[in-house]
């Protein structure tokens, strides 16, 4: 009877040793699949930023583009008012010479080239400015935002390993463990041979 109590004691624990390693591996899954989901709400975020930010860069250059053409469109009103008032003043001038009036009509030319030339440098170098100062701002967001999520995934892991290797679960499965082999000692003090308790076992583990 003593032996029949001590086996069923020993099958219980071996029950419970088992729910607990089937728990362990349970609880694993569970922080492995809430890790995968973190992860993916995490890229989910990051293209919905990124998304964002193209939003924001195509309607900055929408508005670059406003502004090119409410500039070309106020040039071409000033050159039109300057043609005006050259002919204006050819007519008023008509009895000066024609090496006078060409000479000054040829320089005006000049200058107002030379005007033209100057602007369409000016906005080409704006431009240009404007195109490195988003990268670099880019370039400089996309770099922190990285080494960010990977601080962060490190102390995420690093989270993992203390409470896979020094949580509650890791405690009862050693706990377990120091029952089982203290069981097993027990019943080999009472006469079973290790051959006949693993025998009794691998038919359990059968049933």
């Amino acid at each position: 009877m003593k032996q029949r109590e001590a086996v069923r004691k020993w099958y219980k624990r071996a029950q419970v040793t088992k729910y607990m390693r089937n728990r362990s591996a349970k609880l694993a899954r569970e922080w492995e699949l809430k890790v995968m989901r973190t992860c993916l709400e995490a890229i989910k975020e990051s293209l919905s930023n990124d998304r964002k930010f193209m939003r924001k860069l195509v309607q900055v250059a929408q508005r670059c583009n406003n502004l090119d053409m409410a500039k070309a469109f106020q040039h071409w009103h000033h050159t039109a008012q300057s043609i005006n008032q050259r002919e204006s003043e050819a007519k008023h001038h008509g009895s000066r010479s024609l090496a006078q009036i060409l000479d000054r009509l040829l320089k005006r030319r000049i200058q107002g080239a030379l005007y033209t030339l100057k602007n369409r440098s000016q906005n080409k170098d704006f431009k240009e400015r404007f195109l490195q100062r988003c990268l670099k701002h880019v370039a400089e967001y996309r770099i922190k935002h990285f080494f960010h999520k990977w601080r962060h995934n490190v102390d995420r892991i690093g989270l993992a390993h203390i409470v896979n290797t020094e949580g509650d679960v890791v405690l009862e499965r050693n706990k377990a463990q120091r029952n089982a082999k203290r069981l097993r000692d027990e019943l080999i003090a009472s006469g079973y041979s290790p051959e006949q308790i693993d025998e009794f076992l691998a038919k359990k583990s059968e049933v």
